[in-house]
C-alpha cells in the first residue's frame, strides 16, 4: 500500500495539535502513515504529549517522529525541518490547529489512482471562534469536482472572482512534486519566511508544470480559526500579495502565456504594489524581479477603492 508524511510544524499549541494527532490515528487508510512533529516551544509540553501518545499507539501503520527545533528564528523554519529526509510516496503539511476527517488519505489516494495528477486538494469545514462568537462553514469555497484549470487560478488572483482553497491542511501530493514546490516557493523567502504564499504556490504549482491538480468538492479537512489565528490576525493585504506575486512567480518560471486582459490587470496590481512599497519597508520586501511592467488602471483604481469604502460602510451599519 501507498505511504504517507504528514509534517505538523506547532509552537506552545499542545491542546490544539492533539486534535491534528488524533485525526490522523482515526483515517480509515489501512496504509502506513508516518507524523513528523516539528517542534520549536519554549516546554515541553508538545514533547510529552507526542511521547506519550507514541508510547499508548497500537496501530502498526502509524508511526510518529519528533523533531525538536531549539533555534528556530523564522515561522517557516518548522516547515523547513519537517521535509527533510522524506521517503513516502505521499506528503503533506498539516497545520498544528487544523484536523483531517477520517476519510482523507482514503478519498485522496482513490483520486491519486484514477486520475493522472500529482496534487489534489479538498474542501475545507471553516471553524471560526472570534471574539467568543462560534461559526461554522460547512463548504468554505464553492469549487468544482475535477481537474483544476489555469483560468480558476487567474480568476481568483487577478479577477477577485472565486476563491480557491490555499490552507496546505487541505492537499495530498507525491512527494517529489511536494518537495520541488517547496522549495521553489522558498526562493521568494520574504514571503515565505512569514509563511505568506507559499501554500498558495504549492496547491498550484502543479497546475502550471502540467502535472495537474485535481479539486475534491468534499470538505475532508478541517480549518480552525481562533482568537489567535493567522487567518484572523494578518494583514489580508499582505497575504494577497504574496499570492499574487507567487502566481508571477509560476508564469514567469513555466513561461505560462496569458491574455492580454490578464496583463494588464497583471501590470495594475504591481503597480499598486511598488507605490505602496514607498511608504512599507515589509511590502517593499516582498517585491521580485518579473518580466511585467507597471502601469495603473485609473478607473479600475477609482472602481477598487469605492468598492471597499463601501464594504466598510455596510459592516459598520450591520455592527
Amino acid at each position: 500500500m501507498k505511504s504517507v508524511s504528514i509534517i505538523i510544524p506547532t509552537l506552545n499549541r499542545p491542546k490544539l495539535i492533539q486534535r491534528s494527532i488524533d485525526s490522523i490515528l482515526e483515517q480509515d487508510y489501512e496504509g502506513p502513515i508516518n507524523c513528523i512533529v516539528v517542534d520549536s516551544s519554549s516546554n515541553n509540553e508538545t514533547d510529552n504529549l507526542v511521547n506519550d501518545i507514541k508510547n499508548k499507539n497500537k496501530k502498526i501503520n502509524r508511526t510518529f517522529n519528533y523533531i525538536r527545533n531549539h533555534e528556530s528564528k523564522n515561522p517557516i523554519d518548522n516547515w523547513i525541518l519537517g521535509v527533510e529526509n522524506l521517503s513516502t510516496d505521499y506528503s503533506k503539511f498539516l497545520c498544528d490547529d487544523d484536523w483531517l476527517e477520517e476519510s482523507f488519505i482514503s478519498r485522496v489516494l482513490e483520486i491519486f489512482q484514477k486520475e493522472e495528477v500529482t496534487c489534489v486538494v479538498t474542501n475545507i469545514k471553516l471553524h471560526k471562534k472570534f471574539q467568543g462568537r462560534d461559526s461554522l462553514i460547512q463548504r468554505y469555497y464553492d469549487i468544482n469536482e475535477g481537474i483544476c484549470k489555469k483560468d480558476d487560478i487567474t480568476n481568483f488572483i487577478l479577477k477577485s472572482k472565486k476563491s480557491l482553497p490555499v490552507t496546505p491542511s487541505s492537499n495530498l501530493m507525491e512527494t517529489s512534486k511536494f518537495l520541488d514546490s517547496f522549495y521553489f516557493s522558498l526562493k521568494h523567502f520574504d514571503c515565505t519566511k512569514h509563511l505568506f504564499g507559499f501554500d498558495f504556490l504549492m496547491n498550484y504549482y502543479p497546475v502550471f508544470d502540467k502535472t495537474k491538480t485535481y479539486f475534491i468538492e468534499d470538505s475532508l479537512a478541517n480549518s480552525w480559526a481562533g482568537d489567535d489565528s493567522m487567518t484572523l490576525n494578518i494583514k489580508t493585504s499582505k497575504i494577497s500579495y504574496c499570492y499574487f506575486l507567487s502566481f508571477l512567480r509560476l508564469i514567469d518560471h513555466f513561461k505560462t502565456t496569458i491574455s492580454e486582459i490578464d496583463i494588464s490587470l497583471v501590470e495594475h496590481r504591481l503597480s499598486i504594489i511598488r507605490l505602496k512599497s514607498y511608504f512599507n519597508k515589509e511590502t517593499k520586501s516582498f517585491l521580485i524581479n518579473t518580466n511585467y511592467n507597471s502601469k495603473l488602471i485609473i478607473r479600475k483604481l477609482i472602481f477598487d477603492y469605492s468598492k471597499k469604502i463601501f464594504i466598510k460602510i455596510k459592516y459598520k451599519i450591520r455592527k
